[in-house]
């Protein structure tokens, strides 16, 4: 495997969600800073806000409930669905045969005879999977370059994709 197969490897991830396995990318810097502002924009005492401020994945499980808006709600489903739309690259039955995949925000775009999919034809339990698998990859603070360390001792040998289950 060439370096620049190794670099592509590094920043894709496997996840198996709803019996389908999903092959996502890490999302540019201009996407993720797009989307990065979207978050900025929650409101104050927002559990995800603060988790996420804190560097872990969830809210702990004492955080207070904060009511949101369906405003709010609506916001953060196309919050997750533009990580997905950004991220998702291919799919697969078996995680040997990949079919490459696009995912579109709007129905009018959608086009499966060319593997085209509107993100609200996925199932509701894959896109905040897929979103968070997306997130991790594209802010994972040196974690892909301690990967791309690891295959310099081994050049004949294929890296392994990281798998995420549901």
């Amino acid at each position: 495997m060439n370096l620049v197969e190794k670099l592509a490897a590094i920043n894709t991830e496997d996840v198996i969600a709803a019996g389908v396995h999903w092959r996502v990318r890490r999302i540019k810097s201009a996407d993720l800073a797009d989307l990065s502002a979207a978050l900025l924009v929650l409101p104050p005492g927002d559990p995800l806000r603060a988790a996420k401020a804190k560097g872990r994945a969830r809210a702990a499980p004492d955080a207070a409930p904060v009511m949101r808006t369906p405003a709010q709600m609506k916001q953060y489903a196309e919050i997750a669905h533009a990580y997905v739309c950004a991220g998702l690259v291919a799919a697969s039955e078996d995680g040997e045969e990949w079919k490459a995949i696009r995912c579109c925000r709007t129905e009018a775009e959608a086009d499966h005879a060319a593997s085209v999919l509107w993100v609200e034809d996925l199932p509701t339990t894959v896109v905040p999977m897929l979103g968070a698998a997306i997130m991790k990859l594209s802010t994972d603070g040196g974690a892909a370059a301690e990967r791309l360390a690891s295959f310099r001792g081994d050049a004949g040998a294929a890296p392994a994709r990281r798998r995420a289950r549901a």
